[in-house]
C-alpha cells in the first residue's frame, strides 16, 4: 500500500491518500479535480518514470562541446533576444546549413539554466531534431513528450491531470494528450521558456507547425511563454510563423566575425597545423573566410582534409595559393 499527500487548493491542510496502485497514483477518480494543484515528489517521480520521452541532453552536451568559448554572446546581447527574454514572443532564428543555428541554441539553453536557477517558478525547455540517427526523435510526439518530462520536474508546477489519470491506468498518452498537457503545463508557471531547434528536420513537419501555433503567445490566449524555433529559412516554415513571430537572419556580420574568431583559434591550436609558417596559416584563413558564406561547413571539411597532409607534403606543392583556393570547398 503506497500512501501519498496531495496539496488541495484553497486549504492549508493535507490530505493523504493511500492506493494499492504501484504507480503511486490514486485510483480514486475524484482526486483529479480541478482541485488538485500539487503531488508529492514520489508521485511526480513515478509519472517522469512513466512518461517515455527522448533524452535531448545528449545532444546539448555534443552541441555545448563544440562551442568555441567566446562564440554567440552576441546573440545573448542582442535586441531582439533582449526583449523576447522579457516578453511572451517567439523569435524564430533562420539560417543557412552549417550557420551554426544548433549550436547557438545550445548556447541559449545554458544561459535559460542560469536564470531559471534564480526563479524556482519559472520553467525551461528544449529540444533537438537535428538527431538523424533515432527516427523517434525527429516526430512531434517525441518533442512534446520531453518538453513536458523537462516542465514537470520543476516542483512549482502542477502535473496535468490528464497526465495524472493516463499514469494511474498505465496508459501512454496520445498526441492530443500531449498537446493539452502542454498547455496546461505553460499555464500553470509564471514563465516558460521553450527552445526547439532544426524544425525543417521534422518528419511531421506540418503537425509540428500545427503545435507550435497552439502555443505561441498571442494577446488572446494569454500565455507567458517565450519560444525560440530555429530552421533553415523554408517557404511552408516561413509561411506559418510569418504573422506570430519575430524573426532573425543567421547571415549577419556577427556570425561571420564568430567564423573568423572560430577558424583563428582552430588553425593556431590544431596540433597538426599549429607548426605551419605563419603566410601559409593566413592563406589558409583568408581563404576559408572567403568562401565560408556565413557557414562554418567548409571550415570544418577543409580542416579535415589539412590535417591529413603533413607540412612536408603540402611545402613540396607548387603555386599554393592557386591549389588553395581550388580545394577549399565553398560552403555548402
Amino acid at each position: 500500500m503506497v500512501c501519498l499527500t496531495f496539496t488541495v487548493r484553497r486549504s492549508k491542510h493535507k490530505v493523504p491518500w493511500c492506493s494499492p496502485n504501484p504507480t503511486g497514483i490514486p485510483t480514486t477518480v475524484g482526486f483529479f479535480s480541478p482541485w488538485l494543484t500539487c503531488i508529492t515528489d514520489d508521485a511526480r517521480a513515478s509519472i517522469l518514470n512513466w512518461l517515455q520521452a527522448p533524452d535531448p541532453s545528449r545532444d546539448l552536451e555534443s552541441l555545448s562541446g563544440a562551442r568555441l568559448d567566446g562564440t554567440g554572446i552576441w546573440l545573448i546581447k542582442s535586441e531582439q533576444f533582449q526583449k523576447w527574454e522579457r516578453l511572451p514572443l517567439a523569435l524564430w532564428l533562420h539560417g543557412k546549413p552549417g550557420s551554426g543555428k544548433s549550436v547557438l541554441s545550445s548556447l541559449v539553453v545554458e544561459h535559460l539554466g542560469d536564470l531559471c536557477s534564480s526563479h524556482k517558478d519559472w520553467g525551461y525547455a528544449y529540444y533537438y531534431f537535428s538527431n538523424i540517427l533515432h527516427r523517434e526523435n525527429q516526430s512531434v510526439n517525441g518533442c512534446l513528450t520531453a518538453t513536458i518530462k523537462q516542465l514537470i520536474r520543476n516542483k512549482s508546477v502542477r502535473v496535468p491531470e490528464n497526465l495524472t489519470a493516463l499514469c494511474r491506468e498505465s496508459r501512454q498518452p496520445t498526441r492530443k494528450d500531449l498537446s493539452k498537457a502542454l498547455s496546461e503545463l505553460i499555464k500553470s508557471s509564471t514563465r516558460t521558456y521553450l527552445v526547439l531547434d532544426a524544425l525543417d528536420e521534422c518528419f511531421e513537419r506540418d503537425a509540428l507547425l500545427t503545435e507550435i501555433q497552439k502555443i505561441i503567445p498571442t494577446e488572446e490566449n494569454g500565455l507567458s511563454v517565450h519560444i525560440i524555433l530555429t530552421s533553415r529559412l523554408e517557404n511552408d516554415i516561413e509561411a506559418s510563423l510569418d504573422r506570430c513571430t519575430d524573426k532573425m537572419s543567421l547571415q549577419t556580420a556577427s556570425v561571420d566575425a564568430d567564423i573568423q574568431y572560430y577558424t583563428s583559434q582552430v588553425l593556431e591550436t590544431d596540433r597538426k597545423i599549429k607548426p605551419w609558417p605563419d603566410d601559409l596559416k593566413s592563406l589558409i584563413k583568408s581563404t576559408l573566410i572567403e568562401k565560408a558564406d556565413g557557414t562554418y561547413v567548409s571550415f570544418n571539411i577543409t580542416r579535415i582534409m589539412w590535417t591529413s597532409l603533413t607540412f612536408t607534403d603540402f611545402a613540396g606543392l607548387r603555386f599554393r595559393s592557386t591549389i588553395c583556393a581550388n580545394v577549399i570547398p565553398s560552403a555548402m
